[in-house]
């Protein structure tokens, strides 16, 4: 996610929110788009027989590489709120950025840093 600014150091203006904002959803269709037609074509060809099992588990792996999680660190169900996938996907957050601040002190610590 980008942001849109004057310069590194301006507050976004209304003008600058309301362009980040349109760049946003139009960036969020596209990739929702793309992933339901990338996942939909191998599922597609699978259950019909036209590859093999191992192709589908190369496209499928090829699929999660290219697209990761659709909610980093979250699955949902349907029955969680929308706040509790915040809440799960915030704590995902959190926790990667301890895993990230850990290592980098371990290679600190080993001279690496």
């Amino acid at each position: 996610m980008k942001r849109v600014r004057n310069s590194d150091h301006d507050a976004m203006t209304p003008s600058d929110m309301r362009n980040w904002l349109v760049q946003e959803i139009r960036d969020v269709l596209k990739g929702q788009e793309l992933r339901i037609k990338d996942a939909t074509e191998f599922v597609t060809a699978y259950c019909l027989g036209e590859i093999s099992a191992e192709e589908a588990s190369r496209r499928f792996d090829l699929y999660t590489d290219r697209w990761g999680d659709a909610i980093l660190g979250v699955s949902t169900s349907e029955d969680m709120t929308n706040a509790e996938v915040i809440k799960r996907r915030d704590q995902e957050i959190l926790d990667r950025s301890k895993q990230t601040r850990a290592a980098r002190l371990r290679d600190e610590r080993m001279g690496r840093g």
